[in-house]
């Protein structure tokens, strides 16, 4: 039976079963609430998704790949500084893209500026 927006199925001996659609794209939350930027001058933030999972993480500063660092078990991106794609005391385009395993996209954009 349709249920909520997801098929519900009771089957004999075999259980309970739902079944959902993914529609809804990753968030992306900077670690504070305003900027990503630590102290250290790294950029950090928390991405989570609530069925399918995260698949891909891809940053980019002024254009230019940079690396970023996913740990799956704390949900967070960390950009290191010492990579130093970025320019420092200079207001940079950054722009961070999560997809989901089932190609749903959340980009965040933003102005940086590195201490």
């Amino acid at each position: 039976s349709w249920l909520d927006s997801a098929w519900e199925v009771d089957l004999p001996r075999g259980g309970q079963w739902t079944l959902e659609r993914d529609t809804v794209a990753p968030r992306v939350l900077p670690y504070h609430s305003g900027t990503p930027l630590m102290v250290s001058g790294d950029a950090v933030w928390y991405v989570e998704d609530a069925l399918s999972g995260i698949a891909d993480v891809q940053m980019t500063i002024q254009g230019r790949w940079a690396r970023v660092v996913w740990d799956p078990k704390r949900n967070m991106v960390t950009y290191a500084a010492a990579d130093a794609i970025h320019p420092r005391g200079l207001p940079c385009p950054v722009s961070l893209q999560v997809t989901d395993e089932v190609g749903n996209i959340h980009t965040w954009r933003r102005t940086l500026t590195w201490p």
